[in-house]
């Protein structure tokens, strides 16, 4: 009787440690976000997103992959769109621009009105963050200097 009450309890602690693994395997799987888009950046970096709006047909949260990981791009507004398209490479590869938009709707109490802000930012690939937001500079161009220039100006330095 005791060796049935044994073998009863293997068998439950057995199947207990399964249907642990099976749940850590689940909730691992779950929380891990797949890329929608992948896009060349440098050879050793890529531009991703998580998600696709199919109303707006656009792109949101970006992140860069590099070395098999994926890294949020600090300061990009999670709830703000891309077309999914990078804009321009600096030529020392350490800056790109990204189109930011704003994109959503808006009740008055009688209408719903859609509004769009359509901006850019410029974003350094290996600190994976946004080192500058424009609205009127965004038609720029790099220079040999690896500045942003615009309406001749220079609006970011990134040497």
């Amino acid at each position: 009787m005791e060796k049935n009450i044994e073998i009863q309890n293997k068998y439950v602690i057995r199947k207990m440690i399964i249907l642990i693994t099976l749940l850590l395997i689940n909730f691992y799987f779950s929380q891990s976000k797949k890329i929608v888009n992948v896009l060349p950046i440098t050879k050793t970096h890529k531009l991703g997103f998580y998600s696709y709006d199919k109303e707006f047909k656009m792109y949101q949260e970006p992140v860069i992959l590099s070395s098999g990981k994926n890294y949020k791009i600090q300061g990009y507004d999670a709830d703000n769109y891309s077309e999914g398209e990078i804009l321009s490479l600096s030529p020392n590869k350490r800056y790109f621009v990204l189109d930011y938009i704003i994109k959503g709707y808006v009740e008055d109490g009688v209408n719903t009105i859609l509004h769009e802000n359509y901006l850019c930012v410029i974003i350094d690939i290996n600190k994976r963050k946004v080192v500058m937001q424009m609205q009127d500079g965004c038609g720029g161009s790099w220079n040999k200097k690896n500045q942003w220039i615009y309406a001749e100006k220079v609006r970011f330095d990134g040497r």
